[in-house]
This record gives C-alpha cells, structure tokens and sequence, in this order.
C-alpha cells in the first residue's frame, strides 16, 4: 500500500487516511474520492470509515511493551476476581431473600430392645410433624392415715403386665384384678421412670415402668390398666 508522510508527526500513513491515525491532522493530500465519500457516507460517514479504517490498523499492529503487557494482563485478571465475587455476593443475597422451603417426611428407625425384640420408630417432621403432644394431668389419690395404715396391712405382688410397641407409643397393660376404681391406683412418676400402686380388698399391686416417656393416656377397665406412653 502507498503510503505518505503526515505533517503533523510526520508518521508515515496510508493515503486513503483523512486523518493521521497517530496524532489526528487531517491530511491534505489524500487522494480518496471526497465527492463520491459525501454521496455515499456523508461527513459523518467518512469519518466513522476512518475511524474504523484506523481502529482495525491499531488492533493489528499494537504491540504493548513487556512491563505494560504485564500490569495489563494483572488489570486483567483483578476485574475477573472482582465480577467472580459480585456474582458470588449477589447470588448470597439472593438466596437469603428467597424464603427456604420447610422440608417434611418420615423417618424409620429399626432397633434391638433390651428383651432382642426389634423395635421400629417412625417420627414424622416438617410439615408432617405430629402436633406438640403433652403429658396427661395425673390425678394421685389421697390417702388418709387410716387407709394408709389399713392397705399397708395388704400382701404385695407384682402385676403381670404385657408391653405393646405401635409406631408412635408403647402400651402397658397392666394386670391388676379385684381393683374397680381409678382412685385405688396411683400412678407416680418417678426420676427414671414410673411408679404404679394399685389396691384391691385382698392384695396390693405394685408396678415399675423403666422408661422416662411422657404419659398420653391411662384408663382402668375389668382389672386391667391400660397406660399408654408417647414413643418419642
């Protein structure tokens, strides 16, 4: 390509320039057609062809020197650190904003009791959760000193008792015979565990229930109390 001398800095320059891509005068002496430039582009369009004409030149033939090469090169990669730690900071706020979804299911839980039966929990949680379960007001029966002193006469026996583990609560039942009234039984409940005394006209029961569960229910029937205990 033929090329002529800018007067300005006196680089030499394509003659299709209008202007020195290096300092910016205009150059006199170019030999484009200006008539056919201002038919085709206009002003405005001739020089946005110089400027892109002086754009892809500068691109081709730019060469950084080894130091300004290298601070450009670490400009670099601190702006990707920079982007890499908003995206990470926005994606954090976002994530904060966006109300978690409550988790909800079952699970299952398979055991050996201290009798080698298997023992199988089930507990629900989130949403299926099971509603906050309360212990059963336990009314004890109030014995005078005479009554006291009359069943303390009684002979003792352990009652028989037969334990039956559902998903969600173990169930004693509790084999008490000639007692009629829920006002012969005390129940107490104990550090450990529970304690149950219950009285006849001929015998004293007495029973331990080594297992510190929240009591959900107990009723008395034909000599049979039934306690039923939240299998948490």
């Amino acid at each position: 390509m033929f090329k002529i001398k800018c007067t300005g800095c006196g680089d030499k320059i394509s003659k299709n320039y209008k202007f020195c891509p290096k300092c910016g005068t205009y150059i006199e002496g170019s030999t484009e057609k200006k008539i056919k430039d201002s038919k085709d582009y206009g002003m405005i369009g001739t020089i946005d062809e110089d400027a892109r004409m002086i754009r892809n030149e500068n691109i081709n033939n730019i060469k950084l020197p080894l130091g300004l090469n290298n601070i450009f090169n670490k400009l670099m990669k601190e702006m990707e650190k920079n982007f890499r730690e908003l995206d990470k900071n926005m994606s954090h706020e976002i994530k904060e904003k966006t109300p978690a979804k409550a988790k909800s299911g079952i699970s299952i839980s398979i055991t050996t009791g201290q009798d080698g039966e298997p023992r199988v929990k089930i507990k629900k949680y989130g949403d299926e959760a099971k509603k906050e379960v309360r212990e059963m007001e336990i009314e004890e029966a109030e014995l005078s000193p005479e009554r006291a002193k009359e069943l303390s006469k009684l002979p003792r026996a352990e009652a028989k008792t037969n334990v039956r583990r559902l998903s969600e609560k173990i169930v004693y039942e509790i084999e008490i015979p000639g007692v009629k009234r829920m006002e012969d039984i005390i129940i107490r409940r104990l550090e450990n565990g529970i304690e149950i005394k219950a009285y006849s006209e001929k015998k004293a029961y007495y029973k331990t229930i080594p297992a510190d569960y929240l009591i959900t229910n107990y009723s008395l029937k034909k000599g049979m109390l039934t306690i039923e205990l939240l299998d948490e």
